[in-house]
């Protein structure tokens, strides 16, 4: 059966109408009508389409020898969609979809699993040839992992930047992140801000918080990045004000997006009109968020009522608070490394303390002292 007609209706969003025509063609023996009612089920077009429905045309696509039969039946047993995983047919699906059919995907995922030896021991080898096997066949997602082996293993760092930039030619988004890393901290080759910016403004545009992220503190501090240029002050603001409005970016990229809106706001946009209350509001929602860095300056701007009512034993807590879980054994992921070293921050707010232990009544401060050690029993669940 022609199947021109049922991929019409696909297009013309008539997925009712598609299923019913891939259904008959499926029947007739047609290997694409299984691989096109399976992709319906995986982007869910169709409600009617059931598990047990992705499972047999899975099964049939297969038998006719489909293109797409061992890679979706690799990835239900890989994956579990249907039960539990069963790892060792995953990996016979993918086998004979690498070798038989060339099929870069199977090559991808069989060059997985034998990369994390999730059936029998771990075999870098033979996964950076199967991963070789689907870079050659333009797999971008291999060529990321090829180059991210390379990088560590070959001494040869062109081959690493060559596999790199084939995977940002296909829209690899950490690939542009890790090139505009390397360039940014001249590994293995010179520094290059002007090229770090480029491929950070690259995955920017494919939607990369990350790099939002990094463009708006190249704009806040051009200075630290050769003067390469990306935004203006405003252009940081408005990038930083939306990660930290927008739902689906995580909470360490809007904790550290808050805390630069508030460095902003603290000097003033354009430098000349600072907002000390709207810093104050991003300094504590980033405090909130577990951001170390916004924890010391919210601290300050509360002792000081500086854009907010002063509460100079509440401040005094938070500041032991935060010197405290700076010099301790945590994660680093708490301590905001990239904004400010901990003991750069042990530093800044051992002398803030000092500085405001005479301003306190000895009343005032065994009350902080209280405050600061039942908030760090619960942080660090000792009763």
């Amino acid at each position: 059966m022609n199947l021109d007609e049922a991929i019409e209706s696909l297009k013309v969003k008539d997925y009712k109408q598609a299923l019913e025509l891939f259904k008959d063609a499926a029947a007739g023996g047609n290997p694409d009508a299984c691989d096109f009612i399976v992709q319906m089920y995986i982007m869910a077009l169709e409600p009617s389409i059931t598990s047990d429905d992705y499972l047999q045309y899975s099964i049939k696509g297969y038998e006719y020898r489909s293109k797409d039969g061992c890679f979706n039946l690799g990835s239900i047993y890989r994956n579990g969609m249907l039960g539990d995983p069963d790892l060792n047919k995953a990996y016979e699906f993918f086998l004979e979809g690498a070798t038989e059919y060339q099929d870069p995907r199977c090559q991808y995922f069989l060059a997985e699993m034998l990369r994390n030896g999730e059936v029998g021991k771990i075999n870098v080898d033979e996964a950076v040839k199967y991963y070789g096997m689907a870079a050659g066949r333009g797999y971008y997602p291999a060529q990321f992992m090829l180059a991210k082996i390379f990088e560590n293993v070959v001494d040869n760092f062109q081959t690493t930047l060559e596999f790199y930039e084939n995977a940002v030619k296909n829209g690899h988004v950490d690939a542009m992140l890790r090139l505009a890393y390397i360039h940014e901290k001249g590994i293995r080759i010179p520094k290059n801000f002007d090229k770090a910016v480029e491929y950070y403004k690259s995955a920017a545009e494919h939607g990369s918080a990350e790099a939002k992220l990094k463009l708006a503190r190249i704009g806040i501090e051009p200075q630290n990045y050769g003067g390469a240029s990306s935004f203006s002050r405003s252009d940081a603001c408005k990038m930083l004000k939306e990660l930290s409005e927008e739902s689906k970016v995580n909470n360490l990229i809007k904790r550290d997006a808050l805390y630069f809106l508030g460095q902003l706001y603290e000097q003033g946009i354009e430098k000349d009109s600072p907002d000390f209350n709207a810093a104050f509001e991003c300094f504590s929602k980033s405090s909130n968020l577990g951001s170390l860095p916004s924890m010391y300056k919210y601290g300050c701007y509360l002792f000081n009522g500086q854009g907010c009512v002063a509460d100079k034993v509440e401040a005094f807590a938070i500041l032991h608070i935060v010197r405290f879980i700076s010099s301790s054994n945590v994660d680093p992921s708490v301590k905001s490394k990239e904004l400010i070293s901990p003991d750069q921050l042990v530093e800044l707010t051992e002398r803030r303390l000092v500085d405001y232990e005479d301003q306190l009544t000895e009343a005032q401060r065994s009350e902080a002292f209280k405050i600061a050690d039942e908030r760090l029993g619960r942080i660090f669940n000792v009763s």
